[in-house]
């Protein structure tokens, strides 16, 4: 290697762990909430079908990850963990960032759940069958794409020659994504403690026209009983307080959710843009009789938008000059996928299109702190022959889809566009 590459090695070594340590951000203040991370060595078995128990034929499998298959193909998951005593008392859910597809949930020998989609989160409430204290056993069926047809398909009348999704007609009830041929736990999987009352969804909405910081907050209360609570929201430029946003007290009807709107005028606002990736943390805190609950959600104070058919980022006309790349085969380290934003970005490009589905959350991530815009795309591609569209179940699965996904990441500022779908028209649709 010349000089010249080895000086721009170690820059981009030196830049990427710069992302890596900025990832850490300011620390979470004191709550209840607590998060157990599922992730790491799991077991799993391949079987033809998902009867429950399971065998006791495991092998070991890192988690989030994939198994490959398209020919019926069905695996059990298990994870064997403690949960810290503390908990006890507290409302508890299994959050799931991705499992594909048709995901059937068992805790302790409970059924807790089961959820089709395969590319956006879905959570599910365990704190009847959870064992605080104690070692508790969490076992997922998961099936391949398979498990969204609406009726069996032989296989073995496909050619040789021909790619399966290719030989499926007028079937598919779900999304399947371009790697439709993976399967399994690919998100990462937590335990959710919160008091009874807890912050579910922060929406933070920052308009550069207005001057404004707008934070839509969602409050479930999984109580019995009328609850009166106090939300404050600050906004952290690292450690300092950058902004306060007016205090609310509300009350929270049992057994329901509430949403409030919560706004503040911000004009000297240092703006997110991808010639200046600025980042701000927006901390939520909730008080009540049920205990507290803090969420930080990371942000940049930026807007988007068209007129007379052009692109506007912050009130300056821009070019999405951009490239387009397929999801990898496998899952990046957070090392390899910032190199990848880095060499897009060093091509001149100032947008990348994440193509045929929802990514792994570090893309984006690492899109906002790099200050790279992306366009997000669902998870439907180019099968309009393959999905069935004349049914209504297709039609509410892809919804939700949508719903979640934009859920998921609508607060990462380097999201510019949603793509719905890819090609559907040009495919035959």
């Amino acid at each position: 290697m010349n000089i010249l590459g080895q000086t721009r090695a170690i820059q981009d070594g030196l830049a990427i762990l710069a992302f890596l340590a900025a990832l850490v951000g300011p620390g979470v203040a004191q709550a209840d909430r607590i998060e157990i991370d599922l992730g790491g060595t799991w077991e799993y078995q391949k079987v033809a079908a998902l009867n429950y128990p399971p065998s006791n034929n495991w092998q070991t499998i890192t988690v989030p990850g994939f198994l490959s298959g398209w020919n019926y193909e069905r695996a059990w998951f298990r994870r064997r963990f403690t949960l810290p005593s503390n908990v006890a008392g507290t409302q508890l859910r299994l959050e799931c960032g991705g499992v594909k597809y048709g995901a059937q949930v068992w805790l302790n020998g409970s059924y807790v759940g089961s959820y089709l989609n395969g590319y956006e989160p879905f959570n599910l409430e365990i704190t009847p069958v959870a064992l605080p204290g104690q070692t508790n056993e969490l076992i997922v069926g998961v099936s391949d794409w398979t498990a969204t047809f609406s009726a069996p398909v032989d296989f073995n009348l496909k050619p040789a020659d021909q790619n399966a999704r290719d030989f499926v007609r007028t079937n598919i009830l779900a999304p399947i994504g371009g790697r439709y041929e993976q399967y399994g736990i690919w998100q990462p999987v937590k335990v959710l403690s919160t008091p009874a009352v807890s912050l579910s969804d922060v929406f933070v909405m920052p308009s550069v026209r207005t001057q404004q910081l707008t934070v839509r907050l969602t409050l479930r209360n999984d109580s019995g009983s009328l609850q009166a609570v106090t939300l404050t929201n600050r906004v952290l430029e690292g450690t300092t307080p950058a902004l306060t946003l007016p205090l609310a007290q509300l009350n929270v009807p049992p057994n329901t959710n509430v949403t409030v709107d919560l706004s503040a005028a911000w004009s000297t606002a240092r703006l997110w843009s991808h010639l200046d990736p600025h980042l701000y943390t927006l901390e939520t805190t909730l008080v009540g009789a049920t205990g507290s609950d803090v969420r930080q959600t990371r942000f940049g104070f930026r807007e988007f938008w068209t007129e007379g058919g052009r692109f506007f980022l912050n009130g300056t006309p821009i070019n999405l000059l951009a490239s387009a790349t397929w999801p990898p085969s496998t899952l990046q380290a957070t090392s390899q996928i910032a190199q990848v934003l880095l060499d897009v970005k060093a091509g001149n490009n100032v947008a990348l299109r994440l193509h045929t589905q929802p990514w792994d959350a570090p893309w984006y991530d690492l899109a906002d702190q790099i200050g790279l815009l992306t366009v997000e795309e669902f998870a439907v591609w180019c099968d309009p022959s393959a999905y069935k569209l004349s049914d209504t179940n297709f039609w509410n699965n892809y919804a939700q889809h949508l719903a979640a996904a934009v859920r998921r990441d609508r607060n990462h500022p380097s999201i510019v566009l949603w793509s719905l779908e890819n090609e559907i028209l040009h495919c035959g649709g």
